[in-house]
């Protein structure tokens, strides 16, 4: 992933709400909690650096605990481009492209954001 990355944008998890469509964020979460699914892919459950805590639900697809992985209360930040623009409050954000960042550890993953505040900004 080291060419062609474009400009991110920071961003909070509940600052995607209303964000175009193609734009690219940086978001910053604290993971809480994680768990292995059956075909040993890990979800970590991260919250976002904000007063409200929403929830974020990420998906590593490859590290196992044997690999290292995240402990709760670590930060970690997520690199990602929205695929749809997300107008409402209640409608799932998909991002694509996204690199997770862990100590220095990046990991491929899905970032799902199903609740989310309708009102944002962008830092400058």
């Amino acid at each position: 992933m080291g060419t062609g990355i474009p400009s991110y944008i920071p961003v909070h998890v509940w600052e995607l709400s209303g964000l175009e469509e193609g734009t690219h964020v940086k978001i910053l979460g604290r993971i809480v909690d994680w768990e292995e699914d059956r075909a040993g892919n890990v979800l970590c459950y991260v919250l976002g650096s904000a007063p409200t805590r929403l929830p974020v639900r990420v998906l590593l697809r490859g590290p196992t605990r044997e690999d290292g992985i995240p402990i709760r209360g670590q930060w970690c930040f997520f690199f990602a481009s929205l695929l749809h623009r997300c107008p409402e409050p209640s409608l799932l954000c998909k991002v694509a492209r996204v690199a997770v960042n862990v100590d220095g550890h990046e990991y491929e993953a899905s970032v799902d954001s199903r609740r989310i505040l309708s009102s944002w900004s962008v830092p400058s």
